[in-house]
């Protein structure tokens, strides 16, 4: 292949031909990739089995194929399974890409997906009350499997609305199991809050498995959303007051939480890592924000501003975290006015506040999007 056509690597037939024996496509698209390749005469004749086994015939006007233990044909051999040639091949491999009919089909499925749950809302609606416990949770159980069935299935294609369809299939399904597990835990007279927590316990537990085989963003957000609620129903059971003490407890671990996700999202061991530090960042400050009460009102609400300024400043400080501008200037905004008017309690303060808050923001942001590249005629001397 080395007097191949100028703008055409030598082994394009190996690779396509590896990535069809590795499955990344199928034995049609790979022989309308090699009749592309052919008509545009940008590579030469490679023989590629049909799905029978046998050869095809090199078209009228193209040589033959290059006869068996020749160079030739050792160069336009598809690499064997496993060994660095196949790697490398299957590494250069091109990303399914989405088409329409996929896009079309991703769009039936969330209509599909509505329509299932307005029925099942109807019919429940009207004979849940007439239905037994075991019922209840049959019908529920079936829910479930049939939500994890269908996510499962749908994930296996590699299509980009196939995998954000099956995200949103095995989101629901994390859902539905913590109504199962609420459901089967009721009917065995258990109360709540005790009920609560094993709901949660179980959907955590299955957003962590999700999550462990899909490291994608819907995925990541229910493992969170399982952690915190799993938390709360914690404190909930443990605690007999629900007033202060609850609410100070609940509310500074779900800001442990927020802060331990955004230590591991910094460091890769969560991904997507922006949506890790975004979503990090924001319940650190929604754990703050909703234990700010009474007597701890104050300093909590000072620890939520310190907070949001520390996001801020690790964002324009280290552009890896950029992100952390969100939460942080979120953050800023809600808890800076509340913490003045705490503190001083005059509505003029308060704007003033709010004013050198925005205008603390706007720095921060001409700060980020400057352009951070040296011109020529500023090159330092020497």
């Amino acid at each position: 292949m080395d007097d191949a056509p100028a703008g055409t690597g030598p082994g394009i037939a190996s690779r396509i031909e590896a990535w069809a024996q590795a499955g990344l496509i199928d034995r049609e698209t790979a022989e309308r990739l090699l009749g592309f390749e052919r008509e545009r005469g940008q590579m030469e004749t490679t023989e590629i089995s049909s799905p029978d086994g046998t050869t095809p015939p090199s078209p009228p006007g193209e040589a033959a194929p290059a006869a068996p233990g020749s160079e030739a044909s050792r160069e336009a051999a598809p690499a064997a399974p496993g060994s660095e040639a196949s790697r490398e091949a299957a590494h250069e491999a091109p990303p399914a890409a989405p088409h329409a009919l996929a896009v079309v089909g991703e769009i039936v499925g969330y209509l599909g997906a509505v329509l299932v749950v307005s029925a099942v809302t109807f019919l429940i609606g009207n004979a849940w009350e007439d239905l037994n416990d075991a019922a209840r949770v049959g019908v529920v159980a079936a829910l479930t499997i049939a939500a994890l069935v269908a996510g499962l299935v749908t994930a296996r294609y590699p299509t980009a609305p196939a995998q954000r369809l099956a995200s949103a299939l095995l989101a629901v399904t994390v859902g539905l199991t913590a109504w199962l597990a609420w459901l089967s835990a009721d009917s065995g007279g258990v109360e709540d809050p005790a009920s609560a927590l094993i709901a949660a316990g179980a959907a955590t537990a299955v957003a962590a498995a999700i999550y462990a085989a899909r490291r994608r963003a819907l995925a990541q957000m229910a493992l969170l959303a399982g952690i915190l609620a799993t938390a709360t129903a914690l404190y909930a059971t443990v605690l007999d007051d629900r007033g202060m003490t609850m609410s100070l407890a609940s509310g500074l671990t779900t800001a442990a939480i927020g802060a331990v996700w955004i230590v591991l999202s910094a460091l890769g061991r969560l991904v997507p890592e922006k949506l890790g530090l975004v979503i990090g960042g924001l319940t650190v400050i929604y754990g703050l924000q909703t234990s700010a009460f009474d007597d701890a009102r104050a300093w909590v609400l000072a620890a939520a501003v310190a907070c949001a300024v520390a996001m801020i400043v690790a964002a324009i400080t280290r552009r890896d975290v950029a992100v952390l501008i969100v939460p942080g200037g979120i953050g800023l905004l809600t808890a800076m006015p509340q913490l003045i008017e705490e503190v001083v309690e005059d509505a003029f303060a308060t704007w003033l506040g709010v004013l050198a808050t925005g205008v603390l923001l706007v720095v921060a942001a001409v700060w980020m999007v400057r352009d951070r590249t040296r011109r020529p005629s500023e090159a330092p001397p020497g």
